[in-house]
C-alpha cells in the first residue's frame, strides 16, 4: 500500500488532490456474504456521510 500511496501517478488522480480517498480497512472488508455485504454498506454509508462525500 505504501507503495501506492508513494506513487507519483496516484498523487495525481483528482480524488486524491480533492481528499475524496478512502482508505478501508482490509479485515473489515474482507468478506463478501450477504450479512458482511449489509454490515459493510452500512459502515461505508456512515464514512461517506461523515466526510461530507
Amino acid at each position: 500500500m505504501k507503495a501506492i500511496l508513494d506513487s507519483p501517478i496516484w498523487k495525481t488522480l483528482p480524488a486524491v488532490k480533492n481528499n475524496k480517498v478512502h482508505i478501508l480497512d482490509y479485515n473489515t472488508y474482507l468478506y463478501y456474504d450477504p450479512i458482511s455485504i449489509l454490515g459493510q454498506a452500512d459502515l461505508i454509508t456512515d464514512m461517506l456521510v461523515k466526510s461530507g462525500s
